[in-house]
């Protein structure tokens, strides 16, 4: 099983590698721990720029339908960088919501708005939804318990 990189990645590699290295200093994150928007707008247009951050929305929505295996790629680097940027909660999260419970007119009218940087999203979970499901599904709560204690002496 080969599990280097192919050409492709390298450069995908390089070149967020590169932008992390142009717009992601340690003195830019040092300037973001009081920014109340908690990302560079810079890095953040940049990535756009250069389509990562819809590197896997799907073309129809201005994405560049690439896999989980690019996304890695540009993870392993933004973490490289410790680039503080909204592309996980945004553009996977919250566009991952979108492609499978969202209308069409969603869709078509927010995911390319994000894929530009035009738009930044996030995900919220409704507490008392949680709450609702707990009391119509018990069984699921005394489950739970057994769960956890599963994974600790694992």
């Amino acid at each position: 099983m080969d599990l280097d990189l192919s050409a492709e990645q390298e450069m995908l590699r390089e070149m967020v590698r590169g932008v992390c290295g142009s717009y992601a200093s340690l003195e830019s994150l040092r300037a973001l721990e009081d920014d109340p928007t908690g990302f560079s707008s810079e890095l953040w247009k940049q990535m756009a720029e250069l389509d990562l951050i819809g590197l896997m929305l799907p073309s129809e929505y201005g994405g560049s339908d690439m896999t989980a295996l690019e996304g890695a790629v540009v993870y392993m680097e933004l973490g490289r960088a410790l680039a503080q940027t909204p592309h996980f909660v945004s553009a996977v999260m919250s566009a991952g919501v979108l492609l499978r419970a969202g209308s069409d007119e969603q869709k078509s009218s927010l995911l390319p708005r994000l894929a530009s940087a035009e738009t930044v999203m996030t995900t919220v979970i409704d507490l008392d939804y949680i709450a609702e499901v707990r009391r119509r599904w018990p069984l699921l709560e005394q489950r739970r318990p057994k769960l956890y204690q599963t994974i600790a002496k694992s």
